[in-house]
């Protein structure tokens, strides 16, 4: 598993659908500090989903994201 932490500012948080447990599920686009934006998803049922709100919009974080050829998966919010 390749990990890679992402600073910037959050452009976008979407409420996906939740998961088969009942767990919420968001798409993320952050605006990294050299004006790239990045999609990241989250991961069925991870307990860091529950930190995700769209209040977050506007603000600098880092995001520790599993990265694959295919998408990014959220794995901590810094």
């Amino acid at each position: 598993m390749i990990k890679q932490t992402i600073s910037g500012t959050i452009k976008s948080v979407k409420r996906l659908n939740n998961s088969e447990n009942g767990n919420p599920n968001y798409s993320i686009t952050i605006e990294s500090n050299n004006g790239v934006a990045i999609p990241v998803t989250t991961i069925n049922d991870y307990g860091v989903n529950y930190k995700i709100h769209g209040g977050l919009e506007g603000t600098q974080l880092a995001l520790t994201v599993k990265v694959n050829k295919y998408s990014n998966k959220l794995l901590e919010v810094i």
